[in-house]
Protein backbone atom coordinates (compact mmCIF):
# COMPACT_ATOMS: atom_id res chain seq x y z
CA UNK A 1 0.00 0.00 0.00
CA UNK A 2 1.24 3.35 -0.67
CA UNK A 3 0.49 5.48 2.49
CA UNK A 4 0.68 8.89 0.92
CA UNK A 5 -1.87 7.78 -1.45
CA UNK A 6 -3.92 5.30 0.29
CA UNK A 7 -3.56 3.29 -2.68
CA UNK A 8 -2.96 -0.64 -3.14
CA UNK A 9 0.17 -1.55 -5.93
CA UNK A 10 2.10 -4.50 -7.06
CA UNK A 11 5.48 -4.10 -5.73
CA UNK A 12 8.48 -4.54 -7.78
CA UNK A 13 8.61 -8.12 -6.38
CA UNK A 14 5.03 -9.02 -6.76
CA UNK A 15 5.35 -7.82 -10.48
CA UNK A 16 6.66 -10.91 -11.60
CA UNK A 17 3.79 -12.45 -10.92
CA UNK A 18 1.86 -10.98 -13.84
CA UNK A 19 1.48 -12.93 -17.40
CA UNK A 20 3.40 -9.91 -19.18
CA UNK A 21 6.12 -9.60 -16.96
CA UNK A 22 9.44 -10.27 -19.17
CA UNK A 23 10.79 -12.33 -15.91
CA UNK A 24 7.50 -13.90 -15.39
CA UNK A 25 7.26 -16.38 -12.48
CA UNK A 26 3.61 -16.68 -12.55
CA UNK A 27 3.72 -20.05 -13.89
CA UNK A 28 6.44 -21.32 -11.44
CA UNK A 29 4.02 -20.41 -8.45
CA UNK A 30 1.16 -21.58 -10.02
CA UNK A 31 3.41 -25.09 -10.55
CA UNK A 32 4.64 -25.11 -7.14
CA UNK A 33 1.06 -24.70 -5.42
CA UNK A 34 -0.96 -27.18 -7.66
CA UNK A 35 -2.47 -29.87 -4.99
CA UNK A 36 -0.19 -32.37 -6.14
CA UNK A 37 2.87 -30.73 -5.98
CA UNK A 38 2.32 -29.39 -2.04
CA UNK A 39 1.33 -33.26 -1.16
CA UNK A 40 3.93 -34.60 -2.17
CA UNK A 41 6.10 -32.18 0.03
CA UNK A 42 4.57 -34.42 2.65
CA UNK A 43 6.32 -37.53 1.26
CA UNK A 44 9.82 -35.95 1.89
CA UNK A 45 11.12 -37.53 5.76
CA UNK A 46 10.17 -40.98 3.29
CA UNK A 47 11.31 -39.93 0.12
CA UNK A 48 14.53 -38.92 2.02
CA UNK A 49 14.97 -42.65 4.04
CA UNK A 50 13.98 -44.41 0.80
CA UNK A 51 15.22 -43.00 -1.89
CA UNK A 52 12.21 -43.15 -3.74
CA UNK A 53 9.62 -40.24 -5.47
CA UNK A 54 7.90 -38.39 -2.51
CA UNK A 55 5.37 -37.71 -5.24
CA UNK A 56 4.74 -41.39 -6.12
CA UNK A 57 4.85 -42.30 -2.40
CA UNK A 58 2.38 -39.97 -2.36
CA UNK A 59 0.24 -40.38 -5.52
CA UNK A 60 1.05 -43.98 -6.26
CA UNK A 61 2.19 -43.06 -10.03
CA UNK A 62 4.71 -40.85 -11.26
CA UNK A 63 5.02 -37.50 -11.89
CA UNK A 64 4.74 -38.01 -15.74
CA UNK A 65 1.81 -40.89 -15.36
CA UNK A 66 -0.11 -37.85 -13.14
CA UNK A 67 0.27 -35.24 -16.01
CA UNK A 68 -0.68 -37.84 -18.44
CA UNK A 69 -4.44 -38.50 -16.41
CA UNK A 70 -4.34 -34.71 -15.43
CA UNK A 71 -3.55 -32.13 -19.07
CA UNK A 72 -5.17 -28.79 -16.92
CA UNK A 73 -1.05 -29.59 -14.61
CA UNK A 74 0.44 -30.57 -16.91
CA UNK A 75 -0.35 -27.16 -19.27
CA UNK A 76 0.93 -25.40 -16.43
CA UNK A 77 4.38 -27.63 -16.10
CA UNK A 78 4.80 -26.97 -19.19
CA UNK A 79 4.30 -23.20 -19.03
CA UNK A 80 6.44 -23.24 -15.71
CA UNK A 81 9.28 -25.06 -17.89
CA UNK A 82 9.23 -22.15 -20.84
CA UNK A 83 8.97 -19.46 -18.47
CA UNK A 84 12.43 -20.75 -17.04
CA UNK A 85 13.35 -20.96 -20.15
CA UNK A 86 12.37 -17.83 -21.72
CA UNK A 87 14.61 -15.56 -18.31
CA UNK A 88 17.81 -17.60 -19.06
CA UNK A 89 17.52 -18.40 -22.72
CA UNK A 90 19.73 -15.37 -24.22
CA UNK A 91 22.12 -15.85 -21.33
CA UNK A 92 22.74 -19.67 -22.55
CA UNK A 93 22.69 -18.71 -26.44
CA UNK A 94 25.52 -15.94 -25.79
CA UNK A 95 27.46 -18.17 -23.31
CA UNK A 96 28.66 -20.53 -25.88
CA UNK A 97 30.60 -20.21 -28.98
CA UNK A 98 28.56 -21.82 -31.95
CA UNK A 99 30.11 -22.87 -34.64
CA UNK A 100 29.76 -20.42 -37.72
CA UNK A 101 26.76 -21.75 -40.17
CA UNK A 102 26.38 -24.54 -37.72
CA UNK A 103 23.59 -26.72 -37.25
CA UNK A 104 22.54 -26.89 -33.84
CA UNK A 105 19.64 -29.82 -32.33
CA UNK A 106 17.96 -29.00 -29.17
CA UNK A 107 16.89 -32.48 -27.54
CA UNK A 108 13.78 -32.65 -25.54
CA UNK A 109 13.12 -28.75 -26.66
CA UNK A 110 9.63 -28.44 -26.34
CA UNK A 111 7.99 -26.02 -28.41
CA UNK A 112 11.57 -24.43 -29.45
CA UNK A 113 11.71 -21.56 -26.94
CA UNK A 114 15.35 -21.91 -26.13
CA UNK A 115 16.35 -23.05 -29.59
CA UNK A 116 14.18 -20.09 -31.51
CA UNK A 117 16.55 -17.40 -29.50
CA UNK A 118 19.72 -19.63 -30.39
CA UNK A 119 19.11 -19.36 -34.29
CA UNK A 120 17.59 -15.82 -34.12
CA UNK A 121 20.10 -13.97 -31.50
CA UNK A 122 23.58 -15.62 -32.78
CA UNK A 123 25.87 -13.97 -35.17
CA UNK A 124 26.91 -17.24 -36.67
CA UNK A 125 24.64 -18.23 -39.03
CA UNK A 126 22.50 -21.36 -37.73
CA UNK A 127 20.32 -24.01 -38.45
CA UNK A 128 18.22 -25.70 -35.88
CA UNK A 129 16.81 -29.14 -35.11
CA UNK A 130 13.90 -29.22 -32.83
CA UNK A 131 13.32 -32.65 -31.61
CA UNK A 132 10.39 -33.73 -28.91
CA UNK A 133 7.18 -35.55 -28.76
CA UNK A 134 4.45 -35.29 -31.68
CA UNK A 135 2.67 -32.90 -29.36
CA UNK A 136 5.47 -30.73 -28.75
CA UNK A 137 6.09 -30.48 -32.44
CA UNK A 138 2.75 -29.47 -33.67
CA UNK A 139 2.74 -27.25 -30.86
CA UNK A 140 6.01 -25.75 -31.73
CA UNK A 141 4.40 -24.79 -35.76
CA UNK A 142 2.56 -21.61 -34.43
CA UNK A 143 5.28 -21.14 -31.91
CA UNK A 144 8.25 -20.91 -34.36
CA UNK A 145 6.25 -18.92 -37.13
CA UNK A 146 5.38 -16.60 -34.38
CA UNK A 147 9.29 -16.01 -33.50
CA UNK A 148 9.83 -15.50 -37.35
CA UNK A 149 12.48 -18.48 -37.65
CA UNK A 150 10.09 -21.46 -38.77
CA UNK A 151 11.93 -21.59 -41.81
CA UNK A 152 15.63 -22.11 -40.36
CA UNK A 153 14.32 -25.02 -37.47
CA UNK A 154 13.79 -28.38 -38.81
CA UNK A 155 11.35 -30.01 -36.61
CA UNK A 156 11.80 -33.97 -35.54
CA UNK A 157 9.33 -36.09 -33.83
CA UNK A 158 11.65 -38.28 -31.42
CA UNK A 159 11.88 -40.20 -27.94
CA UNK A 160 14.74 -39.44 -26.12
CA UNK A 161 14.63 -42.71 -24.48
CA UNK A 162 14.94 -44.60 -27.91
CA UNK A 163 15.60 -42.44 -31.09
CA UNK A 164 16.85 -39.09 -32.23
CA UNK A 165 17.27 -39.10 -35.87
CA UNK A 166 18.92 -35.90 -35.99
CA UNK A 167 21.74 -34.75 -37.65
CA UNK A 168 23.85 -31.75 -36.60
CA UNK A 169 26.85 -30.07 -35.35
CA UNK A 170 26.01 -29.11 -31.90
CA UNK A 171 23.31 -31.02 -29.95
CA UNK A 172 21.57 -29.70 -26.69
CA UNK A 173 20.02 -31.04 -24.01
CA UNK A 174 18.74 -28.73 -21.43
CA UNK A 175 17.37 -29.01 -17.58
CA UNK A 176 16.74 -32.85 -18.83
CA UNK A 177 19.01 -35.02 -16.79
CA UNK A 178 18.49 -33.71 -13.19
CA UNK A 179 14.92 -35.13 -13.70
CA UNK A 180 15.98 -38.97 -14.06
CA UNK A 181 18.38 -41.81 -12.41
CA UNK A 182 21.34 -42.47 -13.57
CA UNK A 183 20.16 -45.45 -15.52
CA UNK A 184 17.56 -43.73 -17.13
CA UNK A 185 20.21 -40.40 -17.91
CA UNK A 186 22.45 -43.39 -19.54
CA UNK A 187 19.56 -44.56 -21.98
CA UNK A 188 19.04 -40.67 -23.23
CA UNK A 189 22.34 -40.23 -23.77
CA UNK A 190 23.18 -43.18 -25.45
CA UNK A 191 20.19 -42.05 -27.64
CA UNK A 192 21.73 -39.12 -28.35
CA UNK A 193 25.57 -40.14 -28.97
CA UNK A 194 23.92 -42.82 -31.56
CA UNK A 195 22.69 -39.52 -33.90
CA UNK A 196 25.73 -38.04 -33.20
CA UNK A 197 28.27 -37.77 -36.03
CA UNK A 198 31.88 -38.46 -35.59
CA UNK A 199 33.10 -34.85 -34.07
CA UNK A 200 30.18 -33.81 -33.22
CA UNK A 201 29.70 -31.77 -29.77
CA UNK A 202 27.15 -32.14 -27.04
CA UNK A 203 26.27 -29.46 -24.41
CA UNK A 204 24.78 -29.92 -21.46
CA UNK A 205 22.88 -27.44 -19.74
CA UNK A 206 22.33 -28.28 -16.12
CA UNK A 207 22.21 -27.36 -12.43
CA UNK A 208 25.43 -28.55 -11.05
CA UNK A 209 25.97 -29.45 -7.48
CA UNK A 210 28.49 -26.14 -6.68
CA UNK A 211 31.64 -27.28 -5.06
CA UNK A 212 33.22 -23.83 -3.86
CA UNK A 213 30.73 -21.80 -5.44
CA UNK A 214 28.17 -20.95 -2.97
CA UNK A 215 24.53 -21.27 -4.54
CA UNK A 216 21.43 -21.28 -2.53
CA UNK A 217 19.16 -22.65 -5.22
CA UNK A 218 20.86 -25.83 -5.71
CA UNK A 219 19.83 -27.70 -2.28
CA UNK A 220 15.82 -26.56 -2.60
CA UNK A 221 16.24 -28.19 -6.73
CA UNK A 222 17.80 -31.20 -5.31
CA UNK A 223 15.29 -31.63 -2.63
CA UNK A 224 12.40 -30.66 -5.49
CA UNK A 225 13.66 -32.86 -7.46
CA UNK A 226 13.98 -36.10 -4.67
CA UNK A 227 10.27 -35.32 -4.55
CA UNK A 228 9.11 -34.46 -6.99
CA UNK A 229 10.90 -36.57 -9.86
CA UNK A 230 11.49 -40.60 -10.09
CA UNK A 231 14.87 -40.84 -9.63
CA UNK A 232 16.16 -37.19 -10.40
CA UNK A 233 18.78 -35.38 -8.68
CA UNK A 234 21.14 -32.74 -9.33
CA UNK A 235 24.99 -33.57 -10.70
CA UNK A 236 28.55 -32.57 -9.77
CA UNK A 237 30.84 -32.06 -12.92
CA UNK A 238 32.60 -35.90 -12.36
CA UNK A 239 29.36 -37.49 -11.84
CA UNK A 240 27.95 -35.87 -15.29
CA UNK A 241 30.90 -36.53 -17.01
CA UNK A 242 31.00 -40.38 -15.85
CA UNK A 243 27.38 -40.57 -17.67
CA UNK A 244 28.98 -38.86 -20.58
CA UNK A 245 31.59 -40.71 -20.85
CA UNK A 246 29.78 -44.11 -20.70
CA UNK A 247 27.51 -43.15 -23.27
CA UNK A 248 30.62 -42.83 -25.40
CA UNK A 249 31.16 -39.49 -25.42
CA UNK A 250 34.39 -37.38 -24.47
CA UNK A 251 34.10 -34.50 -22.14
CA UNK A 252 36.09 -31.79 -23.66
CA UNK A 253 36.66 -29.73 -20.62
CA UNK A 254 35.01 -26.92 -21.76
CA UNK A 255 32.85 -25.57 -19.47
CA UNK A 256 30.74 -22.10 -19.47
CA UNK A 257 28.86 -20.88 -16.43
CA UNK A 258 25.24 -18.82 -16.56
CA UNK A 259 23.95 -19.11 -12.90
CA UNK A 260 22.18 -20.93 -12.09
CA UNK A 261 22.91 -23.30 -14.95
CA UNK A 262 26.44 -24.53 -15.95
CA UNK A 263 27.04 -25.37 -20.12
CA UNK A 264 29.14 -28.73 -20.33
CA UNK A 265 30.22 -29.82 -23.78
CA UNK A 266 31.67 -33.30 -24.99
CA UNK A 267 32.53 -34.39 -27.90
CA UNK A 268 31.46 -37.66 -30.02
CA UNK A 269 34.56 -39.27 -30.81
Amino acid sequence: MDHRTGAVKLTRMGAVLRSDHPASLRAWMRYKGMRSTVDAWGGLAASVRSGRSAFELVHGMSVWEWFAAHPDEQRVFASTMRQATEISARAIARAYPWPDGAVVCDVAGGIGTLLSVIVAESQANLRGVLVDSAGMIAEAEKFLADRDVAERIDRVEGDIFRTINATADVYVLKDVLHDWDDERCAKILAAVAASMPSGSRLVVVEYLQPRNRPNPFSPLLDLHTLTQRDGGRLRSLAELSTLLTGAGLRPTGRTFSVVPHDLVEAEKV
